[in-house]
């Protein structure tokens, strides 16, 4: 969960999933999100076809940078449309899925090698 920065346009935070970390690398590329060139695994995003935004990058994480990108990539206000955020914009971590009402429950956390 993050409070966006002024000028991305909300005044509400927002909730993303974060991809990218400092120093990283991240690329879309045919709607498979890539980091420092390799494929992650993905159970979390609505498998809705077509996929908008199906290319992206790549670009690489400056210090203090991290790339964040919504679950509904169909439909989300994110990294690719205005860049990185810093850790200072990150003020909390879900922890429980309450919508849509069949996936109530607490959220699986992921980690990559």
């Amino acid at each position: 969960m993050f409070n966006p920065r002024e000028g991305v346009g909300s005044q509400y935070p927002f909730i993303k999933r974060i991809i990218g970390l400092p120093g990283e690398t991240v690329e879309i590329k045919n709607g498979q999100v890539f980091i420092d060139n390799t494929p992650i695994n993905e159970p979390y995003v609505f498998p809705e076809p077509p996929r908008a935004n199906t290319e992206f990058g790549p670009q690489t994480m400056g210090d203090d940078q991290y790339s964040v990108l919504g679950d509904n990539r169909n439909n989300s206000n994110d990294s690719r449309a205005w860049g990185p955020i810093s850790r200072s914009d990150i003020i909390g971590k879900a922890r429980f899925v309450y919508w849509p009402p069949g996936k109530w429950g607490p959220i699986d956390h992921y980690s990559y090698p």
